[in-house]
């Protein structure tokens, strides 16, 4: 595999990482990242983001996974990242089908094969990537066990749109729309968009602070708002995902009493009846919990590692 970039000053990570390219079914090109060191003695986590984050975003937390046996392999959706971009406008967080990250998904696991990180392999997605998990979870992804933080089975809209949402995104799709905006945010990264006091994503203001400084110098891996086809496709997948069975495959899911992104009642209802399943309420937490406040922070991954330390052999 073909070296990529990563930019440890952006990342401000504790421990140097790897990153490379790879390529999907479609001719996508993807960039992944590792962590990996003698420490990994537990398996690794397939790392799944969120919408419009990128491998350096974690910079800071992925070593806390290290420092408890596991390696870590995360990846850039196509669309943003430093990953091939699928619209026009570089900006635009877009899709044209949510199955396509799923070929995404394909093209990380035979990388990971390739570079033989070590098993067994864990499935851990936030926001965004808990829908992608979810579906390569039902679809047989080779993982022992799994964690959510604030998966997007569901996403939160305002009570007056809730039934207009979806038909009004696919008028606009059919429209040729496809590609417009979602939101005023537009292309501008959230973190330089919305101050701290407003922002939904973390009530942690020096991480708020990382995140303004990661945007500031390296805009080319930021994308803003998401477009209408994005949302459309989204909204679509959650709504195929809600009549389906949840796989047989253990499962700890957690989400922010204070979460305003994605909709709490279907990860409740999900988790309540997932066979080996475990479900959090997090008090006095927003939406990205690996990014909260550290005496947050550090439980929910504390946690996770120790539901996943059950499945290690």
């Amino acid at each position: 595999m073909e070296i990529a970039p990563l930019n440890n000053e952006v990342a401000e990570s504790d421990d140097v990482g790897a990153a490379y390219w790879i390529n999907t079914e479609d001719k996508v090109r993807l960039r992944v990242g590792m962590w990996c060191d003698e420490r990994a003695v537990n398996g690794t986590i397939l790392f799944f983001t969120g919408r419009a984050e990128f491998i350096e975003k974690y910079g800071r937390t992925l070593p806390s996974f290290l420092e408890q046996g596991f390696a870590i392999f995360s990846i850039d959706w196509r669309g943003q990242g430093l990953s091939d971009r699928v619209a026009s406008d570089a900006h635009l967080g877009h899709v044209l089908h949510f199955s396509d990250y799923q070929k995404d998904v394909v093209a990380m696991i035979e990388a990971a094969r390739s570079l033989n990180l070590p098993k067994p392999w864990f499935l851990f997605g936030h926001s965004m990537g808990g829908n992608i998990g979810l579906r390569s979870l039902i679809d047989g992804i080779p993982v022992v066990a799994s964690a959510f933080t604030a998966p997007m089975w569901s996403i939160a809209v305002p009570s007056f749109l809730e039934s207009l949402a979806k038909p009004l995104s696919r008028l606009a799709v059919m429209a040729g729309l496809g590609e417009m905006y979602t939101k005023s945010q537009k292309g501008n990264s959230y973190a330089l968009y919305r101050s701290f006091e407003s922002n939904s994503i973390t009530n942690d203001r020096p991480m708020y602070e990382y995140f303004i400084r990661q945007a500031t110098l390296f805009p080319e891996a930021h994308i803003g708002a998401p477009s209408m086809r994005w949302l459309y496709e989204g909204l679509t997948e959650c709504d195929r995902l809600s009549s389906l069975r949840s796989p047989e495959v253990p499962c700890s899911a957690f989400v922010g009493k204070d979460d305003a992104t994605v909709g709490r009642r279907s990860i409740e209802d999900r988790m309540s009846s997932w066979r080996d399943g475990a479900f959090t309420i997090v008090n006095d937490a927003k939406h990205d919990l690996l990014c909260d406040r550290p005496n947050i922070s550090k439980v929910v991954i504390q946690d996770i590692c120790a539901f996943f330390r059950q499945y290690v052999p």
